[in-house]
């Protein structure tokens, strides 16, 4: 019911809404200045083995590496490159060093902070057993955490760890394995066995969770396994090998922790995925008979149905072989409800060449597009391990290692494609060349640069010892172009994020960021604009909150406009309920 007899018309919540958009692409113009065949990080003696890539939110990147360059140990680095190629004023030309604690830190990954920084997670070996730390450093390369870190779980358990994903919140989710519950080695084994366990951290780095972690299975057992997708509202889905029933299965963990599917887990396709933006998941895979591989799909929903046919529906059934990459990403969301997918594709029977397809969440080709995909480079000599990223205007940009070259040895190239199946305009049939320097150039993983390209890095054996490069290509297909027209957000803002999932039902949360402590209100209208509820946000504060509006069931079913006011200023979203 209206309440307080407050009425509002829906024309002027419309004409108050505020709609945020990308700015224009980089322009093709821009003068070039990455350098050809790529920015070393850190290049030189002494081996420097990715951890990973993050941007940086205003046409640049963080990369983060385990560096040998101590000789009797490795240890954990992390350095900013700008949007025209250059170390970040205020950083080390070779990175800073994200603990400083004695002893080995190894292996990890790392994921953006929402604010300008990025959040590094590591195995560290100062003390016994081997446990999981992590670290926030800022834009300006200021480790948050202390100057060693934080551990991330104290149990007396050796742990490693497999993934992590940006809560949106300036906090981040993240799954490990550890030795604590697992059952012991059998000989003639003695290697430890494993469980698997999740944390979310805020922005602080304090654990939201238990504090030792919540276990991602109710039972015990033997498993190793990482985060499949974000769920579209707050949580995360994480799939895993179980060892002890010898098959593959995935959790629902919700933003507290909760377990949400069977507390065991359900049966779930080992493979690749992404948030369908309902609390569920679209996975693909690559599987089949000896010398016939195929790429499958299956979607689920937020309670683990599956929604598309027992087994999946294939994506490419080609002869011989279709493989997923396994070193990036292989599917992505198409901005539309649909995924884009890549793969390696042995159809010609004589050499791999790299293929795409666009399938909507029905499990149906796209319209337009050929069934069994594209070629998105078919040219001859072996193109493999595809990764792909959105461009932000309903396509996207594909990058792999490719040895046409033989001179060269492999060499990295990339790839734009439209929402509509076709090469983007400018770009060669084949894709262009990122990095064509002498020695192999494998494994590039992307990032998108903000403005329709990317940024790509990769392993280079150029020198004597594996090095890190990186590069540009814009939206255009201009390799090494500084990057423009980014739209850089200095944060805390005022934001209202489509509610998710959308039609809401059971409970409708709403995800919102104000720039201040001043009283802010959230109030929810039908579409004749009457008032049907309204919460005071009582001071909460400046960054990322969210607040559970309504149960469903107290709603009629409906399009409702939900308005956030602080001062001034005011921002709208539609939703639609569902009972």
């Amino acid at each position: 019911m209206p309440q307080d007899g407050h009425f509002i018309s829906v024309s002027a919540l419309l004409l108050a809404s505020i709609a945020v958009s990308a700015s224009a692409c980089a322009d093709s113009s821009a003068a070039s200045s990455w350098p050809t065949d790529g920015v070393g990080i850190c290049a030189g003696p002494g081996e420097q083995g990715r951890t990973g890539i993050v941007p940086d939110g205003a046409g640049g990147i963080f990369i983060t590496w385990r560096d040998a360059r101590a000789i009797t140990h490795n240890d954990v680095f992390a350095l900013r490159i700008t949007a025209s190629g250059a170390v970040a004023p205020g950083w080390p030309a070779c990175g800073i060093r994200v603990c400083m604690a004695p002893g080995n830190q190894d292996f990890g990954t790392s994921v953006t902070d929402g604010h300008g920084g990025v959040i590094v997670f590591w195995e560290d070996e100062r003390s016994s057993p081997i446990r999981v730390f992590a670290q926030r450093v800022n834009a300006a390369g200021a480790p948050q955490w202390g100057p060693d870190g934080i551990p991330v779980c104290t149990a007396s358990s050796e742990q490693g760890i497999t993934s992590a994903n940006p809560d949106g919140h300036g906090g981040v989710f993240l799954v490990w394995v550890d030795s604590r519950r697992a059952p012991p080695p059998e000989p003639p084994h003695f290697h430890p066995r494993y469980d698997l366990f999740s944390q979310r951290l805020d922005s602080a780095g304090v654990s939201q969770w238990a504090p030792e972690g919540v276990p991602v299975c109710a039972d015990s057992g033997d498993r190793v396994g990482g985060i499949l997708a974000d769920d579209g509202a707050d949580g995360v889905i994480v799939s895993f090998a179980d060892n002890v029933r010898a098959a593959y299965f995935a959790q629902h963990l919700s933003g507290t922790g909760g377990r949400l599917w069977d507390p065991n887990g359900v049966p779930m396709q080992r493979g690749q995925g992404i948030s369908d933006g309902a609390g569920g998941a679209l996975i693909a895979w690559s599987s089949g008979d000896p010398g016939n591989d195929n790429v499958w799909l299956q979607h689920v929903d937020s309670q683990a149905k599956e929604l598309l046919p027992a087994g999946g529906i294939a994506v490419c059934n080609a002869v011989f072989d279709q493989r997923l990459g396994t070193r990036g990403k292989s599917i992505v969301s198409d901005g539309a409800g649909g995924i884009f997918l890549a793969w390696y594709d042995l159809r010609n029977g004589k050499d791999w060449d790299i293929y795409a397809q666009r399938m909507l969440a029905s499990g149906a080709v796209a319209p337009g597009w050929p069934v069994n995909g594209i070629p998105v480079s078919a040219i001859p000599e072996s193109q493999i391990y595809p990764a792909i990223v959105a461009d932000g205007t309903g396509g996207a940009i594909i990058t792999w290692h490719d040895i046409r070259n033989a001179a060269t040895g492999y060499d990295v190239y990339a790839q734009r494609i439209t929402s509509t199946g076709t090469i983007a305009s400018g770009w060669p049939t084949d894709g262009v060349a990122l990095c064509t320097a002498p020695g192999h150039q494998v494994d590039p993983i992307p990032v998108p640069d903000g403005v329709g390209g990317l940024i790509a890095y990769w392993d280079d054996y150029r020198g004597s010892d594996v090095d890190i490069y990186a590069q540009h290509v814009s939206a255009s297909g201009i390799v090494g172009s500084v990057v423009t027209g980014v739209e850089t957000i200095t944060l805390p803002i005022m934001t209202l994020k489509a509610p998710r999932p959308d039609p809401s039902s059971p409970e409708l949360f709403v995800l919102y960021s104000l720039p201040s402590t001043e009283q802010a209100r959230i109030v929810l209208y039908d579409v004749a604009g009457r008032q049907v509820l309204s919460r005071g946000l009582g001071g909460v504060g400046p960054g990322q909150h969210r607040i559970h509006l309504a149960s469903t069931a107290s709603i009629p079913s409906g399009v409702y406009l939900i308005r956030l006011t602080q001062g001034a200023r005011s921002l709208s979203r539609r939703v639609a309920v569902v009972r």
